[in-house]
């Protein structure tokens, strides 16, 4: 009866026909090998599982309870109960075998296992209406029958009759509340996860995202509401049975407060929207680092169309900083924390001190020490680094300096696809290739050198290390000093390419175009 079974999330049991309490006193040492079971065990406590039994014969109810057992009732066919049991396990009388695992069952219908021996003849032979509708139960919910001979040769009671073995296991109901219901009555609700892929465009995510908080907060409200209407009626003499559904402040608990619960949904779909791809897609991860910082103040922000396009205007004002931040800070990572050479390791050259190594631009290859495929599932998890988060970077980056179309495929996409195929090498993304090693490096050719040259000049402006004069005057009208720092960066004849396409290399970038 116990051999192939999982007892994992098995806490409730009953055993009715319990006898002497055979079958349980068999379970208990696999109920504490099973991890999950030291439910009810303090310092000092032994184990206790919580096991009922029901038995008939007044001798034996004197058995299990002297051997500590709960008896709960007498005849299992008589029983009634609200409690939930996750296993029913039995061996009931053969004679009217049938009733007791009809009525197992039906005590099951919401969801918990059934193991009983039958008598063979009551599943091969379903001669009377029990029979039938057991053996219809059994059908319906794919239970394991096993026959087998001669298992009581050596019982108290031997018997040489063929026995059925049943091994049932009844999934939890869809339950949903009156509340639910009547709700989705009126509202045309799909509820979308955080980080779920979706096909939306942002405009159908944002107005969706808000359709589910307003189904939340008027679930949650109303069951509330619902509860406090209820309070008289639960009401004993030693107080209210609270049901964990007070809330705690200062170390009391006080009853449920509509105006906590909706700061707590407000919050969570703050998050939420700032996890989704839809609404955040452009922003690098710095800013979304301070969309995520700011969840606590929006908590007593309602989440609607007005306030979503207020923290909208304030993150695009942002944008451009946050973005030309992360250019500074990708810039000083890879033209020399992870520069393809070496010996380029310091960056610290400004224009009146500058040195003639290549430390201060980004080259075609670069090298970032990780293990892209060994990374969390949740992309937008802070706490755990993510090398997507750094590539991702990268990509908005070049999106924000470039006035060519922007990738149909994102960074996050590319990996995802190469990571199922367990692609390694030469994986394309729209901006460099990617190559990956198991020492732990990911190696990066940029594709579009032009692009990386208006990176490499927006990076050393920024940072101070060229003339004050570049870009603005011709290489021949230049002092000595500022040539000689245009020869170490680039060269005049690059640099003359420069002053040709200074509309592209020189000028004031765009906002993203989703943040227009």
């Amino acid at each position: 009866m116990l051999s192939g079974i999982s007892l994992t999330g098995v806490y409730s049991i009953l055993e009715p026909s319990a006898g002497k309490g055979d079958i349980v006193d068999a379970l208990i040492p696999k109920l504490k090998a099973t991890s999950g079971h030291s439910y009810g065990c303090g310092y000092g406590e032994t184990y206790r599982p919580d096991i009922d039994t029901i038995e008939i014969n007044p001798d034996l109810r004197h058995v299990l309870t002297g051997k500590g057992y709960r008896v709960v009732h007498d005849d299992f066919l008589t029983f009634e109960t609200y409690k939930h049991y996750d296993l029913i396990i039995m061996n009931p009388p053969f004679a009217s075998g049938e009733k007791h695992l009809e009525k197992a069952l039906e005590l099951q219908k919401d969801g918990g296992a059934v193991i009983c021996i039958l008598n063979a003849e009551t599943i091969r032979n379903p001669n009377n209406l029990t029979r039938v509708r057991v053996n219809g139960m059994l059908d319906q919910y794919g239970a394991s029958i096993e026959y087998l001979s001669d298992e009581f040769r050596q019982a108290e009671r031997k018997t040489w009759v063929e026995i059925a073995l049943i091994k049932v296991s009844i999934p939890d109901a869809d339950k949903e509340s009156i509340i639910i219901s009547s709700l989705k009555k009126v509202n045309d609700v799909r509820i979308i996860q955080p980080g779920e892929p979706t096909d939306l465009t942002e405009a159908d995510y944002v107005k969706a995202t808000i359709t589910q908080f307003r189904f939340e907060a008027q679930a949650g409200l109303q069951l509330i509401r619902d509860y406090k209407s209820m309070m008289p009626y639960l009401a004993l003499s030693k107080g209210i049975i609270t049901l964990d559904f007070y809330t705690e402040n200062n170390g009391r608990n006080y009853p449920p407060n509509e105006n906590e619960y909706l700061r707590r949904v407000r919050a969570k779909y703050w998050d939420t929207l700032f996890l989704s791809k839809q609404f955040t897609k452009q922003f690098t991860s710095n800013l979304l680092k301070i969309c995520h910082t700011d969840v606590e103040r929006l908590k007593d922000y309602d989440f609607n169309e007005f306030n979503i396009g207020e923290i909208r205007i304030n993150l695009i004002n942002k944008l451009t900083k946050a973005t030309e931040d992360t250019i500074i800070k990708l810039f000083d990572e890879l033209s020399n924390e992870h520069h393809w050479f070496d010996e380029m390791s310091k960056n610290i050259h400004y224009f009146n001190g500058w040195k003639t190594n290549k430390a201060w631009i980004v080259g075609k290859k670069v090298i970032i020490p990780c293990h892209l495929y060994d990374v969390i599932e949740d992309l937008h998890y802070y706490g755990t680094y993510d090398p997507r988060f750094e590539l991702s970077d990268i990509e908005k980056t070049l999106n924000y300096l470039s006035n060519k179309p922007k990738p149909v495929e994102t960074i996050y996409e590319v990996i995802d696809r190469a990571q199922k195929t367990r692609q390694t090498r030469n994986i394309e993304s729209h901006y460099f290739t990617i190559t990956c090693y198991k020492k732990g490096t990911v190696h990066l050719t940029f594709k579009d050198e032009e692009l990386l040259k208006k990176f490499n000049i927006f990076g050393a402006q920024h940072k101070g290390w060229l003339p004050p004069s570049y870009g603005k005057v011709v290489y021949d009208n230049m002092e000595r000093d500022e040539r000689e720092v245009v020869d170490s960066f680039e060269g005049e004849e690059s640099y003359t390419e420069t002053m040709n396409n200074a509309g592209y290399y020189l000028s004031g970038v765009e906002l993203l175009d989703a943040a227009k």
